[in-house]
């Protein structure tokens, strides 16, 4: 699965857009994720193992999973780049995490042998609970913070269980580690007031600075819950016998991640291609200019002079863009081209570009014009009004 997500890595970083490729390679990383995440949760299984005794299982999802990559590329013309990489990074952060799991479980087996049926289930239940958890809090930051994920509600459900739920769990149960300590029914009531309580905190602590925000307290919470809390918890219940666990718990966050994936793969590249795209924009500048403009906002200049003038482009149309920038000069009899540039720009990525102008005499209008995407009609113009005398 790492060699599988490093290839979807490298290919989505050299890839020219093509929509038959990235929706392969985004078919293939949803499966090599989720064949992660099962072996996270239970590293006793393998995958090979999985495909020979359910191949027609595994051949019928394959199938749906890449029919639906394609269609959904092919339908709503998406750009999957920025989704097939943030999916090409979280793949290979599973696969290295269910690889140090599957590692440990066989040094454990060497050192000390078959366990017994009923501790070894207790044992494994409590390292799938912190694998989930640690998956969860990863996801909810991941959701929250890298575009276009950050505009889609993803990030809500890693939000309500660390919100309402993780860290008074881990907080109770380390101070009850025991299943006969409490009763189950009090104990998760306990862990949900808890967690409220800490989230309610946070919220009045950070209110008179920039108001109750769900999704921040949400981050505050994961970091509170995975920096503090989870190492506690695991120092603290590691050689207790009869642990406390809680099965239903670890289906609900089996859940939880599936549905946070499930909803970052498809709303993240939706908004992305939509929203992003409809309402994107490119900052476009001119800088430098000597002098300070008339009433009649011309500046007045002297023939001669040189003017070094900087040209300031900023892509923030959400996708790889196109542009030319013509530098023409204009009379009340003729025109001139001075310059012109042709460049490509990554999202978020800004390109100066250095102008020296020398003026002639005359009144003149000097223009900065900018195309995107080979488009003839100008998308921005910039304008530079001078008297230039003698």
């Amino acid at each position: 699965m790492f060699i599988i997500s490093l290839i979807c890595l490298i290919f989505t970083l050299n890839s020219s857009n093509n929509t038959i490729i990235n929706a392969i390679l985004y078919a293939v990383l949803i499966i090599s994720i989720e064949c992660s995440i099962i072996l996270i949760i239970n590293p006793k299984l393998s995958a090979s193992l999985f495909i020979h005794d359910k191949p027609v299982k595994f051949t019928i999802t394959t199938f749906i999973v890449i029919i639906v990559a394609i269609s959904t590329i092919a339908l709503f013309k998406i750009n999957t780049n920025i989704p097939i990489l943030a999916l090409s990074i979280l793949g290979i952060i599973l696969s290295i995490i269910a690889f140090i799991r599957k590692n440990k479980l066989s040094e454990e087996i060497n050192k000390k042998g078959l366990l017994m049926d009923n501790k070894e289930e207790i044992t494994d239940h409590n390292s799938r609970i912190i694998y989930l958890i640690i998956i969860l809090g990863i996801l909810g930051i991941v959701a929250r913070i890298l575009p276009p994920y950050h505009q889609s509600f993803g990030w809500m459900v890693p939000g309500a269980f660390f919100i309402c739920l993780i860290p008074g769990y881990l907080i109770i149960n380390t101070i009850y580690p025991k299943k006969d300590d409490l009763a189950p029914l009090g104990r998760m009531g306990i862990a949900v007031g808890l967690s409220l309580f800490i989230s309610a905190i946070i919220g009045l602590f950070f209110n008179p600075v920039n108001g109750v925000m769900l999704d921040w307290i949400m981050i505050i919470m994961i970091i509170i819950s995975l920096i503090i809390v989870l190492p506690i918890f695991i120092k603290k219940t590691r050689y207790v016998n009869s642990k406390f666990f809680n099965k239903k718990l670890e289906y609900l966050l089996i859940i939880g991640v599936i549905l946070t994936i499930i909803l970052m793969a498809i709303s993240g590249t939706l908004i992305n291609n939509n929203s992003l795209t409809t309402n994107g924009n490119t900052t476009f500048q001119i800088s430098g200019v000597n002098g300070t403009p008339g009433e009649d906002n011309y500046y007045n200049l002297t023939a001669g002079e040189k003017q070094n003038l900087k040209i300031s482009t900023t892509n923030l149309e959400n996708k790889v863009t196109n542009y030319t920038i013509k530098v023409v000069s204009r009379n009340e009899t003729n025109s001139s081209e001075i310059s012109e540039y042709h460049f490509e720009l990554k999202n978020n990525e800004t390109k100066e570009i250095e102008e020296n102008l020398t003026m002639t005499s005359g009144k003149k209008d000097v223009q900065f014009i900018l195309y995107k995407d080979g488009n003839e009609t100008a998308y921005k113009i910039k304008h530079l009004y001078a008297n230039v005398n003698e």
